[in-house]
């Protein structure tokens, strides 16, 4: 009997590695922060790849959460003043 298990990981392992055309994390960045050189040739590759929408997706998540962090320190350093 098939480990069916296996088949699904290997299948989720497939989907989501990088593919030849993959933008790495820090091209991701330059992407988000419209400092990429060739943006046409990424929005295409992100239009059609789930792996860099997925690790895009994730990267502004965090960018997110640091900015929210920053705040709430800001805050609670101001209100001990």
């Amino acid at each position: 009997m098939p480990d069916r298990g296996a088949a699904e990981r290997a299948l989720w392992k497939g989907a989501l590695s990088p593919t030849e055309g993959c933008l790495t994390l820090e091209e991701l960045e330059r992407w988000s922060d419209r400092r990429l050189p060739d943006r046409a040739k990424a929005n295409a590759h992100i239009a059609r790849c789930p792996r860099c929408q997925t690790e895009l997706a994730m990267l502004r998540e965090f960018q997110s959460a640091a900015t929210c962090g920053e705040l709430d320190h800001r805050r609670s350093r101001a209100s001990v003043r």
